[in-house]
């Protein structure tokens, strides 16, 4: 009996002797994975932040073009406001000396028509004499 518990025992420890290499390679590929696992965790919590960093820049980008955009159309809106109040100013002027020169004209012709007068009266009283 001695010798089949020795036999027993020999065989038992060959194989837990056995198993120890092996469970050591599959420890050490354990390992290697949990660590690459952690570096791409962190490779991706970088990525994530320099997408956010990113993000805010192009916030601030837009943000900053959509005010040049406002002032630029502001702009040219105070430019057409400008010109339409000119045009306006310059369309008044016009009607005024249209006015003036229609007045003076009728002046004219009422002076014209007054000597006309006078003379056709002193014509008259000429022949009457």
């Amino acid at each position: 009996m001695k010798r089949i518990t020795l036999t027993l025992l020999a065989l038992s420890l060959c194989f837990t002797v056995g198993c120890n290499p092996q469970k050591a390679v599959i420890d050490t590929k354990t390992e290697a994975t949990n660590n690459e696992i952690e570096h791409q965790k962190k490779a991706l919590d970088a990525a994530a932040k320099d997408s956010a960093k990113q993000a805010d820049v192009n916030a601030v980008t837009a943000k900053a073009n959509l005010e040049a955009e406002k002032v630029a159309v502001g702009a040219k809106l105070d430019a057409a406001k400008t010109t339409a109040d000119a045009d306006a100013i310059a369309e008044k002027a016009s009607i005024e000396a249209s006015r003036i020169a229609a007045q003076a004209q009728l002046d004219a012709d009422k002076k014209k028509t007054d000597a006309d007068a006078v003379a056709e009266k002193a014509r008259v009283d000429a022949k009457q004499q």
